[in-house]
């Protein structure tokens, strides 16, 4: 009779463990697509810039998306990529001219974070983004 109970055990315990299972998310990218802005203070001398872009998926490669130039003071002609690791991070590694290099955070359903290190001609500059959801 105990062999019978372990057999039914064995058959089911593995059948409830895969149904309790969640399957892992096979795109990232749609928190990510849309219109977004950013804002640079510039303390000396005083300016505020607003910019505003676009992320778009690529459809070429999984789990990636497109950022447009615009959003961090480059010409909108530039297609920066974004691999996304999950559905909140991603990392840049971009070289056209100029080489970028940082990460993604995405915040919330309308902020992400951009830590970018840019380099031009030898001089490397450090900068944080927030492009928010319009």
């Amino acid at each position: 009779m105990r062999i019978k109970y372990l057999k039914y055990l064995l058959v089911i315990i593995p059948i409830i463990s895969v149904l309790a299972c969640e399957p892992e998310k096979d795109d990232y990218t749609e928190g990510w697509i849309g219109q977004w802005q950013t804002t640079d203070d510039i303390h000396y001398p005083q300016a505020k810039y607003l910019r505003t872009g676009t992320i778009i998926k690529d459809n070429s490669t999984r789990n990636q998306v497109i950022l447009s130039g615009s959003l961090i003071d480059k010409n909108p002609s530039y297609q920066i990529p974004i691999k996304l690791s999950s559905e909140n991070r991603g990392t840049l590694d971009y070289t056209s001219g100029f080489n970028m290099k940082g990460s993604a955070i995405f915040n919330s359903k309308d902020t992400i974070w951009l830590r970018l290190e840019i380099t031009l001609d030898h001089q490397t500059e450090r900068d944080t983004l927030i492009l928010v959801k319009q």
